[in-house]
């Protein structure tokens, strides 16, 4: 009973000190709100003459610069473990994200629940029923929305649920507060007419999580691979994802299609219209380190239609939230470690900006690799950050950076100018 009441009270202090910073992080961005001015440019297309960024060498992208444990990266991990904040944290978020994950698996009964001080009845049933509900919830939600009108209100009020979900995950994760720039410029979503492919930059799960949330529901492409997970068709089918054979010769045709029909978004005989979410592909194809973007995938410039780019950035002075695995030239910021970094953190701040939708001219169209190169620019002209021509292949690159076994070195051990273009394959990818 008493170690009940301590365990309580433990985690209790975790969740109050949870609710002042997340009261504090609220205060000051009120007070004294973060400034990000657009980039003013004359002309966007570096093609036409337009400004360029910064080149980087082709390591900027990946290399990390605040790895391992500073003595005041551990003050604030001991700090955060001997006021319950950081078990708090963790486990909530474990439970949110195995909600959100049962897009993608099974009802399982738990077999491991603490028993409760109460009578020998409900120790038995009540964790075992209050877990099986609340998943069951979650699946029928999924399942539900599977039949629902893509604009009808069931069908929206199911993406909500989704979608404060990962609001959730980014308040557990420290990140309490967001600014977000032109957020009219999504007005568009949920509305019939042609819609653009959002293009966002890439930096870890939570800016992901994050725009889940900000445009209330987000879809993709889906591998068919996965359609052997449990509850990965019925995900593709609710969220109107394009599914994806890698074994057949036509992919590439297929998921131009996909994308045309999203983008154009045409009634059907009855007068509905088939898409009502943001259709969003990362083009970099893998995380980068804030310092630099990584060569576009061609993937969603190919149907030559409309793009609406999305810079996102964490301001930060002591830890990147960046998510880049350890390479030779520097330690990185990887899982488990990285989750560890993000629950003993006081506040991740985060930006978001919404640019104007990008219109491709003739060359544009007729040329895929143009178009991302062009877009690649100005978003980091945005970002303040250099361009790479450093495809996301890098990280399975045989002799290169990510290479560590092979190579038989420490992270950090060699210079970034021993991995450049001659490391790097220059051909564009989809």
């Amino acid at each position: 009973m008493v170690v009940g009441w301590i365990i309580a009270g433990y985690f209790g202090c975790g969740f109050l000190l949870h609710l002042l910073l997340w009261l504090c992080a609220w205060l000051q961005s009120l007070c004294c709100p973060r400034r990000w001015p657009d980039v003013a440019v004359q002309n966007k297309r570096k093609s036409e003459g337009g400004e360029q960024a910064i080149v980087g060498a082709g390591h900027e992208c990946y290399e990390y610069d605040t790895p391992g444990w500073p003595p005041y990266a551990l003050f604030k991990v001991v700090f955060a473990i001997c006021t319950g904040l950081l078990p708090f944290r963790l486990i909530s978020f474990a439970m949110m994200k195995s909600l959100l994950a049962t897009r993608f698996a099974k009802v399982t009964a738990d077999r491991h629940r603490p028993p409760l001080h109460r009578s020998p009845s409900t120790r038995t049933r009540r964790p075992r029923f209050t877990h099986v509900l609340v998943f069951c919830l979650t699946i029928l939600t999924v399942w539900s929305g599977c039949y629902c009108k893509p604009f009808s209100c069931p069908h929206r009020i199911c993406n909500a649920g989704f979608a404060l979900l990962s609001r959730l995950l980014c308040n557990l994760s420290a990140v309490y507060t967001v600014q977000v720039f032109h957020k009219e410029r999504l007005d568009w979503i949920g509305r019939p007419g042609k819609h653009p492919v959002l293009v966002p930059n890439h930096i870890s799960m939570l800016e992901a999580f994050y725009l889940e949330y900000l445009t209330w529901g987000m879809s993709g492409c889906v591998a068919k691979s996965q359609f052997a997970i449990p509850g990965v068709r019925s995900a593709t089918q609710f969220s109107n994802a394009v599914a994806v054979d890698t074994k057949d010769k036509d992919v590439k045709q297929k998921v131009n299609e996909g994308i045309l029909k999203f983008v154009h978004n045409e009634p059907d005989e009855k007068g509905r219209y088939p898409c009502g979410r943001a259709f969003v592909i990362y083009p970099e194809g893998i995380t980068n380190s804030q310092r630099g973007l990584f060569r576009f995938n061609t993937g969603a410039f190919a149907t030559g239609m409309a793009v609406q780019p999305v810079v996102q950035r964490f301001p930060y002075k002591y830890m990147n939230p960046a998510w880049v695995s350890d390479s030779r030239i520097s330690r990185g910021n990887d899982l488990p470690w990285m989750m560890l970094r993000y629950m003993s953190q006081f506040h991740v701040p985060m930006q978001v900006k919404i640019c104007e939708i990008w219109e491709p001219i003739e060359a544009e169209r007729n040329d895929a690799v143009l178009y991302a190169s062009n877009v690649q620019n100005f978003m980091a002209l945005q970002l303040g950050i250099a361009v790479t021509n450093t495809g996301n292949k890098i990280l399975r690159q045989k002799g290169g950076p990510f290479d560590l076994k092979s190579s038989q070195v420490q992270p950090g051990e060699e210079t970034p100018s021993r991995f450049t273009q001659p490391l790097l394959d220059s051909s564009p990818e989809i």
